[in-house]
């Protein structure tokens, strides 16, 4: 199943994420693709913002962030299968809700587990194509 939006603003973006978790709900492993500045972190807050939780930070420096539940991770620093690992990150995978941006480093270590892929393109300063994929195990 593919489906492809358009979003032209942050506040369209995040409610994509919401969108995205009231749909998937069964799903528990999301994996974000995009360049930086694409809005996966708006995505991301969106999308928690369906399970009640407000504040979301960033991760870049700690990789993993958890909030009720909910693990928000960012590879951008990753660059080993060794870093994968001592993320913390094959603890929490298909156990607890991950939304992985620069997912596409984890794909090697998810065979046989269902995932959303989320492929984030700027299309100029303000619209964003989002592309969502549901991946069967």
């Amino acid at each position: 199943m593919r489906n492809k939006f358009l979003t032209g603003s942050e506040g369209e973006t995040h409610l994509l994420g919401y969108y995205i978790a009231c749909r998937f709900k069964g799903i528990k492993t999301f994996l974000l693709v995009g360049d930086l500045g694409v809005g996966k972190t708006v995505f991301v807050r969106g999308f928690c913002s369906f399970y009640g939780i407000e504040y979301i930070r960033s991760p870049s420096f700690l990789v993993i962030n958890r909030y009720n539940g909910i693990n928000h991770a960012d590879l951008y620093r990753i660059d080993s299968w060794e870093d994968i690992y001592t993320s913390g990150i094959m603890e929490i995978l298909d156990r607890e809700i991950l939304l992985v941006e620069w997912g596409e480093k984890l794909l090697p270590f998810i065979k046989g587990i269902p995932y959303i892929l989320i492929r984030f393109k700027s299309i100029n300063e303000n619209t964003r194509e989002i592309t969502v994929d549901r991946v069967p195990s």
